[in-house]
């Protein structure tokens, strides 16, 4: 049992050594190009002379410069400069004017990525007969990025179009790609430099295969193409997304509609959102049911709080009331008591009797009133109530928030003056 367990362990601990080993032995860029300049520095003696040069490092599978070979070629400057001073560096060919070709060398790189390294093969070459003088070659760790996958969208292609309105709707195309926020697209002013048409003819491909070529030109990862077709009164759209590597069909769709019913733009955007894997998501019932909800709950609650104030009001105007005849039957008491009663003081007791008779009956109309607005209160109360808690939500609903701010605060109070139904308070929180 005890072997077994060493036996175990030793296997792990091979393991581990298997898969630190290569990470360890991994060069970082800034290394790779410093061991690449002390080769090519020892390997020929004409390096040691003052003598002008420039550089070049291009991509090995599409031999353009992109922004790998220009962090190459900037690095490789500074280590060249730090152990070669002598060598003047030229920016281009460009500035090569009234320098003796002689002297003039060439400095060309490739790279090419390998699994997880960059492989860098640099030669430098003199420039009067191309002869090799020195040459090195270098791994390093790539950086890993993490990264969109990069797309051309090709123009689309329709007989029945003009150029400028096919260019029109590629564009258009292109933006409505580009919002979905799925590829990082090519540059449409680099796929303006292709002329498919051209390569067709001079490779002889396949307008698939040449869609491949020209992605591969453009340094891309996929290609999309798009053609129109008319037939009659409808239109048939169809795009492909070719994979550059191996050129296999990664996404195919077709799309077929009415010329009368839809714009070639909107189907473009449809097919677009298809080959992005993506759903167009059409709100249309909920944003027609939004404002009616809102509707319903701005009706409920204004009601609620127009009938609430409605009743605080003829509250109001009952307690007032209710006062005012406390005064006249203590002024009616207060006569009626007085042993010598003047003919002034019968007609004084008589208009309080008139005025206080008048007051009640005017309390009465004032208390049934009250008890209404409180009832429609109520009732208007359990109508928002509904639609907050019954009404459903919908996605459309305009932000409308069914919690607890929404709810009426009822407070009751005493008043030994009117009665419970006259001492509700409505508090709304909004």
């Amino acid at each position: 049992m005890k072997i077994k367990n060493e036996i175990k362990w030793f296997w792990v601990f091979l393991g581990l050594i298997l898969f630190i080993l290569p990470n360890a032995s991994a060069k970082s860029l800034e290394e790779a190009i410093e061991e690449a300049a002390l080769s090519l520095k020892n390997s020929s003696s004409e390096l040691s002379q003052k003598r002008p040069f420039v550089i070049k490092i291009v991509n090995t599978h599409n031999q353009r410069e992109d922004q790998t070979s220009k962090k190459i070629q900037a690095e490789l400057y500074q280590m060249l400069e730090k152990h070669l001073p002598q060598l003047d560096l030229i920016s281009s060919q460009d500035s090569l004017s009234g320098v003796s070709e002689t002297r003039v060398l060439f400095v060309k790189g490739e790279y090419e990525q390998v699994g997880d390294q960059i492989k860098l093969r640099i030669k430098v070459l003199r420039k009067i007969d191309g002869s090799i003088i020195s040459q090195a070659s270098v791994m390093y760790e790539a950086v890993k990025k993490s990264r969109k996958t990069l797309v051309a969208v090709l123009d689309l292609e329709a007989e029945h179009l003009s150029r400028i309105e096919k260019k029109a709707y590629s564009d258009i195309f292109r933006n409505s790609l580009n919002k979905l926020n799925v590829f990082d697209l090519a540059s449409s002013a680099d796929i303006d430099k292709m002329n498919p048409d051209a390569i067709q003819k001079q490779l002889g491909c396949t307008r698939d295969e040449c869609a491949t070529i020209i992605g591969e030109q453009l340094g891309v990862d996929r290609v999309i193409s798009t053609t129109l077709f008319k037939l009659g009164r409808d239109s048939i759209l169809s795009a492909k997304m070719m994979d550059i590597k191996d050129g296999s069909i990664l996404a195919s769709e077709t799309f077929k509609f009415n010329d009368n019913q839809m714009a070639i733009d909107i189907a473009l955007e449809e097919i677009g959102y298809k080959l992005a894997g993506r759903t167009k998501e059409v709100l249309v019932e909920a944003s027609s049911s939004a404002p009616s909800n809102l509707v319903w709950h701005i009706a409920a609650s204004s009601l609620t709080l127009a009938a609430a104030v409605l009743a605080n009001t003829e509250a109001s105007v009952y307690n007032d009331l209710d006062k005012t005849n406390q005064t006249l039957k203590q002024q009616a008491i207060t006569l009626n008591d007085k042993t010598n009663k003047t003919t002034s003081d019968e007609t004084t007791f008589q208009n309080l009797s008139l005025e206080f008779e008048t007051n009640k009956e005017e309390l009465k109309k004032r208390k049934s009133n009250i008890q209404t607005f409180n009832a429609l209160t109520v009732l208007f109360l359990a109508w928002e109530g509904y639609l907050i808690f019954y009404g459903g939500e919908t996605e459309g609903s305009a932000g409308l928030n069914h919690g607890s701010d929404w709810m009426p605060q009822i407070q009751l109070s005493q008043n030994n003056r009117v009665s419970p139904e006259m001492a509700v308070n409505f508090r709304w929180n909004w």
